[in-house]
């Protein structure tokens, strides 16, 4: 028996390399298949929002005063490029999915429909036993949020323009994502086939198949990565962040300063019983910063009215561990959080003494609820440069900058023990396995002499080492940012003043889960 085992193995590896899955373009698809994007708030340090007209010359607008400033920002931004976000979410890299059920797929000598994905994995039973539909992704974010941004100067030396500083921002934000989801079916195979469900107290036991993948992606046996058919809407304060900081050279003709500072976790995780659920700010991670900011003058007029003035902006903040929920594929199996399996050897007897022949064919658990984890999640490091021209004429104000902003990849581990029990469960049921079996309906992995009987399920059993942890983590990426912003400023008054208003365009790489968006804002501010 043990040399059948070796046998189907060693089948099972020829049949692999023989995969007509595509080769993937590193430049197109850095990352694929995916379970969780990482988001960068907007209203972080040194963001173009943040920083637009309001900086350290606004603590000394008003001379006489107690050398403190404040901003009020309201601003939203939306998502474009939905195709380059599904293919980052779904798997190979296809912004189109085909659904195929195994009799629609191939029979046991030809391969009949070349499918991304088999039916069968969701649950899809029909009444004829056919089915085959495409499927798409059109994710999507919005977000809409106003935030407070407050500065005090303190133990200031004047007669040397330095002193301490000490600042706080609050912003609040709804964060709205939806993964549009969209289908269209070819072969229906007349609905569900009730015939096949299996009810019982046991939650392992229950088994409803649905007709679709719509209909799949709601279903009731899913505990994680639901797709509604709407948006998901969370609300709350996008991270609260607090420095301290020194001003070495005042405002005239050059500034220079720098800071350090921590980052308190007030937003909101994600939910996953959803795909790509809505997170507000970082995700509850606490972090600490450093910085610092240059600025001179790089032209003036002979009046004096008009000059453009240079500054850079540095930005590094750390993000600490914290435990979340997280759904992973198996390694080498894109999407195979997915894939049928049984929970345990008990499971599999029992499907295999059911009653009649459908439900000892199709009786399992669906993959997202056994490989859905509590996971430690370490974003680390991330760098943010902003490099701005500002041009001021009297009382008229405008600015246009670039915004360079990178992160490390996430460190994602498990943060429990992985049941030693589960097992890929076959095609043809029964309790029997089939560890080499991906998602797909590749004919040539499915092949009965690949399967492995409940006599030897210990052979199959998947363990913490099958588990893929790049498949839950946020990657590594780099965006660039242009921005431009326009208002006036009133510091004439006994309570200096400004209003601002600016809009800016955030792109990264295809897929490398940078999500390209633009975003607005308008703003207001006064010195005291």
């Amino acid at each position: 028996m043990k040399q059948s085992v070796k046998y189907a193995i060693l089948l099972a590896l020829v049949s692999l390399k023989a995969l007509a899955i595509p080769c993937l373009d590193s430049c197109d698809c850095e990352s694929t298949s995916k379970s969780h994007l990482a988001v960068r708030p907007l209203f972080e340090s040194h963001s173009p929002i943040q920083r637009a007209a309001f900086r350290a010359e606004r603590l000394h607008a008003c001379h006489e005063g107690h050398r403190a400033a404040g901003q009020f920002v309201v601003y939203g931004s939306k998502t474009t490029n939905p195709e380059k976000l599904a293919r980052y979410f779904g798997p190979f890299c296809k912004s189109f999915i085909t659904v195929a059920s195994q009799a629609t797929a191939f029979n046991a000598t030809t391969q009949l429909v070349e499918t991304d994905v088999m039916a069968e994995n969701f649950n899809i039973f029909t009444k004829t036993g056919q089915f085959h539909s495409v499927i798409c992704f059109k994710p999507q974010q919005s977000v809409l949020g106003f935030a407070f941004h407050g500065r005090k100067s303190f133990w200031r030396d004047e007669e040397r323009g330095r002193g301490c500083w000490i600042s706080a921002t609050l912003p609040v934000e709804r964060v709205t994502n939806t993964m549009g989801l969209h289908e269209t079916i070819i072969v229906d195979g007349n609905g569900a086939n009730t015939s096949t469900s299996l009810t019982g107290p046991n939650p392992i036991s229950a088994f409803n198949v649905v007709g679709n993948m719509t209909e799949a992606f709601v279903q009731s046996d899913w505990k994680f990565s639901k797709v509604p058919c709407g948006s998901i809407s969370r609300t709350g304060i996008a991270d609260m962040e607090l420095k301290l900081g020194y001003e070495w050279l005042d405002h005239e003709p050059c500034h220079l300063e720098s800071y350090i500072g921590f980052l308190a976790p007030t937003g909101k995780k994600g939910e996953n019983c959803y795909m790509w659920a809505p997170v507000v700010g970082h995700g509850q991670h606490f972090g600490v910063m450093f910085g610092g900011e240059f600025s001179a003058v790089i032209w003036e007029s002979e009046s004096g009215e008009n000059n453009i003035r240079m500054d850079v902006a540095n930005h590094t903040l750390y993000l600490f561990e914290n435990t979340q929920c997280r759904s992973f594929d198996l390694n080498c199996k894109p999407w195979s959080r997915f894939i049928q399996l049984y929970a345990d050897e008990e499971q599999a007897t029992e499907s295999a003494n059911l009653l009649t022949a459908n439900l000892r064919l199709n009786n399992a658990t669906p993959g997202i609820n056994l490989l859905t984890l509590n996971a430690s999640v370490t974003p680390g490091f991330s760098h943010n440069t902003l490099t701005s021209f500002i041009f001021t004429s009297n009382k008229f104000q405008a600015e246009l900058g670039y915004n360079l902003y990178s992160r490390q990849s996430e460190c994602v581990n498990l943060a429990s023990s992985f049941p030693i029990d589960p097992a890929i469960k076959s095609i043809a049921g029964n309790g029997i396995t089939n560890p080499t079996r991906d998602i797909t309906g590749d004919r040539r992995l499915n092949l009965t002499t690949l399967d492995i009987p409940l006599s030897q399920y210990d052979d199959s059993r998947i363990t913490e080492d099958d588990i893929n942890l790049a498949s839950a983590a946020a990657p590594a990426g780099i965006s660039n940012t242009l921005y431009g912003s326009f208002g006036w400023r009133w510091d004439d008054y006994e309570r200096p003043f400004f209003i601002n208003f600016g809009g800016l365009y955030e792109w990264g790489k295809s897929t490398n889960g940078i999500a390209n968006r633009w975003a607005a804002w308008a703003k207001a501010g006064w010195s005291i």
